[in-house]
């Protein structure tokens, strides 16, 4: 059973601990350091289409490290909760948004 990471695994089920790698949730983009967050030539956020969630910018290694710190964390979380696994979701925003990587 795939849950999000902020809710609690399901008693007496394998558990998969749903996580949003690459991009911010809707309205969850408040809750990352500003200049993570791709940007268009104008200065706005990049959204992707399909579910209207700001992609982050992983174009350098630094970026990459500091953008990595809250799935990271998830990550730990998910693990102390008693997930069995985890589903870090958007390994794709390179191949939708290339100038993001």
């Amino acid at each position: 059973m795939a849950r999000d990471h902020t809710a609690q695994p399901a008693p007496g089920a394998y558990n998969t601990c749903y996580i949003n790698a690459f991009q911010a949730r809707p309205g969850a983009d408040k809750e990352w350091d500003p200049d993570l967050l791709l940007r268009d030539v104008s200065g706005a956020v990049v959204m992707e289409n399909d579910w209207t969630e700001a992609m982050l910018d992983v174009r350098t290694d630094a970026k990459r490290r500091r953008s990595a710190r809250k799935p990271y964390a998830w990550i730990d979380d998910c693990a102390a909760k008693g997930y069995q696994a985890v589903d870090p979701d958007n390994y794709d925003t390179c191949t939708r948004a290339p100038r993001a990587c």
